[in-house]
């Protein structure tokens, strides 16, 4: 008994040693990628994008290097179609069926966007960070910003509400979410 207690003495050490390696791993990289954020190239997109509550520096990055430029989407559908957010559809004759999300597009975004939509189901109110982000951006997407933070929390209340099990109330958030981020990243003001 008394053995086996020091492998699981020696297991538990070493497991203690790898959680904190992959810590720092974490930590350094988490650096880097913030670093590059800052850099004249991304930075106007990064803070624009971490306006929306919900999205932070390593999101708003994956957002611009999966996506690149978001004008090469007509509207916000085709971001949304893009990144696999829009319902199936089961036509025949005349009988037309929505189904689940097609899950055909960029599925490292669709995921992040689902986890970023989490904070809807809290009230919609301004933090200190989310002010600050305001501040930084012109008063168009500052209104976009904020119209979204409202409209995401009405829509995923509604939804549960209405009965939708809280995967699909957050995936359809998260599908309208899309919209708002389309309309943000637009040239010029878009309207959703």
């Amino acid at each position: 008994m008394q053995l086996s207690e020091k492998y699981l003495q020696v297991a538990l050490e070493e497991q203690l040693g790898l959680l904190s390696y992959l810590e720092t791993r974490i930590n350094a990289l988490d650096d880097q990628i913030e670093e590059i954020a800052k850099s004249d190239i991304y930075a106007p997109s990064v803070i624009k994008l971490r306006a929306f509550r919900g999205i932070g520096t390593l999101t708003a990055m994956l957002l611009i290097a999966e996506i690149t430029d978001f004008r090469r989407f007509p509207d916000a559908r085709a971001l949304m179609a893009f990144l696999g957010l829009i319902p199936s559809e089961h036509t025949s004759a005349e009988k037309h069926r929505g189904g689940a999300i097609t899950k055909a597009g960029n599925s490292r975004i669709r995921k992040h966007l689902v986890e970023a939509v989490q904070h809807c189901s809290k009230i919609p109110k301004l933090s200190q960070q989310m002010m600050e982000n305001l501040s930084r951006i012109d008063a168009n997407s500052a209104n976009i910003a904020v119209n979204c933070m409202k409209r995401l929390h009405k829509r995923y209340w509604h939804l549960i509400l209405k009965g939708k099990i809280r995967s699909v109330a957050l995936t359809a958030t998260a599908r309208e979410f899309a919209g708002f981020i389309w309309a943000m990243m637009q040239p010029k003001p878009a309207t959703i």
